[in-house]
């Protein structure tokens, strides 16, 4: 009966052409630990249907749509077939699983425990880096209010970026505190991509898992994994927003015009049919709250009567309104 987050593409409202995801559920000893070997051991999938490589911890054993088909005797320590896991992998479009083997060989022994899905679906964009930070954020928040049993875990969501890609990260926790989930999705390529990180309490012996510790191990454990994505088609440059800073100077040199804005405002994409538009801002907590700054003829704009007397060179507004005032 849980929801499965991988039955539909996370942008499928519009926005976004195929999703990966690595699903994480972590084991855990005492706390929060990430689930890094001791030693500095490291597996670097290199999966071409995906059009990436990343480099993931050897604490965990991992099996791809290929190499499950030759290895039976291993795939038995978890309690599947190949023809079992096979199934599995098609059923949430995964190329990759990946596996604790104390949770299966040691009969969970841990208070928590994690696996890894590496999986790929069909979306509709090619690529996320050209949407501002609060167009990512607008349009998850549509897709999580559609899926009311996922919303219902629903704590918060945030963009997070490496130097190459743009992700949107959601936390989940249900109300039971024995569930956790934390989810990176981006898109590239056509591909749309993500990284889920899912912690389940042992109902036998685990604490409920607690926020906000939990959820910064977690982040920081995803992130150092998406840092080593190499892509084998390169991403076009980032959409910045302009928030980054206490205040941000828009300066526009064709104009002259130079504002300084406050923090909090994203900055819109513009409508190439409509020149005058120079900058379109919307607020991060509120997106119908808009500032647009438009560049116009003011020569064009006067009458024949107000244009008595000056040039185009010699208008300003301080003139007619001058002319104003005066009549």
């Amino acid at each position: 009966g849980k929801h499965d987050p991988f039955s539909a593409s996370f942008f499928s409202g519009g926005r976004m052409k195929t999703i990966i995801c690595i699903c994480l559920a972590f084991c855990l000893l005492h706390g929060v630990v990430m689930p890094i070997s001791g030693r500095a051991d490291f597996h670097t999938m290199d999966i071409k249907e995906l059009g990436m490589s990343f480099v993931l911890p050897a604490s965990l054993e991992y099996f791809t749509r290929d190499t499950c088909k030759d290895d039976p005797s291993n795939i038995a320590k978890y309690l599947m077939t190949v023809e079992q896991m096979q199934t599995r992998m098609k059923k949430k479009n995964a190329y990759v699983m990946g596996f604790d083997n104390h949770n299966y060989v040691y009969q969970n022994p841990f208070e928590h425990w994690y696996d890894v899905y590496v999986t790929m679906v069909k979306s509709k964009e090619k690529t996320c880096n050209l949407c501002t930070d609060s167009e990512l954020l607008k349009a998850n928040a549509g897709k999580q209010k559609k899926d009311r049993d996922w919303f219902d875990l629903w704590v918060d969501a945030r963009v997070f970026a490496t130097r190459e890609l743009k992700f949107v990260r959601n936390t989940y926790l249900n109300v039971s505190r024995t569930y956790f989930a934390m989810e990176y999705t981006t898109v590239h390529d056509g591909k749309e991509i993500g990284f889920l990180v899912e912690i389940t309490k042992n109902q036998k012996n685990g604490e409920c898992l607690q926020l906000p510790l939990l959820e910064e191990e977690t982040a920081d454990y995803i992130e150092s994994i998406l840092r080593t994505i190499t892509l084998q088609v390169p991403a076009p440059a980032h959409e910045k927003d302009i928030v980054a800073a206490p205040s941000h100077t828009y300066e526009n040199i064709q104009t002259g015009v130079t504002l300084t804005m406050l923090p909090g405002w994203a900055k819109n994409k513009t409508d190439p049919e409509d020149p005058s538009l120079l900058l379109s801002l919307a607020h991060i907590e509120d997106p119908d709250c808009q500032i647009k700054v438009q560049c116009v003829d003011l020569w064009e704009q006067v009458s024949c009567d107000e244009k008595q007397g000056i040039s185009r060179e010699e208008l300003s507004y301080e003139k007619v309104k001058g002319k104003w005032v005066a009549e």
